[in-house]
């Protein structure tokens, strides 16, 4: 057999090589993969659990417990009323009402995008509130579109919230 030169046998080994090793570094480890793929499950079931939190204490009218759910920074904005932008302008608008109505909600998540420490929410609820000196009843419909922040210690936040109301099929 004819003896091959050694820098041919080095050229036709060249791109082979190359290509291995480019396609080595193109890879994430796979433990990377399931462990950002673990962290962004924990983080929506964290989401959740706060929604179920803050849906909770809604329905018991119990604004403190609502704050405890709220960015310091929040601004909320539900449909048909001020804006209340930080925490206390939240709880003035929670208190008033409160003080009104007794209210009712049912919620129900579509969609939990985290990205990186904030997340965006999106669902759908219905709403239902009773006087508190007629008794008047009213029931609403409508989408909930909430920003969250993930804050030092692992814990989300609603950094901003707002409401829509569908028009009713009369």
């Amino acid at each position: 057999m004819p003896r091959v030169p050694m820098s041919i046998r080095r050229s036709r080994l060249t791109p082979f090589l190359l290509l291995l090793a480019l396609s080595c570094g193109t890879e994430r480890p796979a433990v990377e993969e399931d462990s950002a793929v673990e962290m962004a499950a924990a983080d929506r079931s964290s989401i959740r659990e706060l929604i179920r939190t803050q849906t909770g204490a809604i329905n018991r009218s119990d604004v403190e417990a609502v704050l405890a759910c709220l960015h310091p920074s929040v601004v909320y904005m539900p449909c048909g009323e001020p804006r209340a932008e930080g925490r206390d302008a939240a709880g003035e608008a929670l208190s008033a009402l409160f003080s009104r109505y007794e209210v009712n909600v049912s919620y129900q998540s579509q969609e939990i995008e985290v990205l990186g420490e904030r997340a965006i929410e999106r669902g759908q609820f219905v709403r239902r509130t009773s006087g508190r000196e007629d008794g008047t009843t009213t029931a609403v419909n409508g989408s909930i579109l909430r920003v969250l922040s993930k804050e030092a210690d692992g814990s989300w936040l609603v950094l901003r919230e707002i409401w829509a109301v569908h028009p009713s099929r009369e």
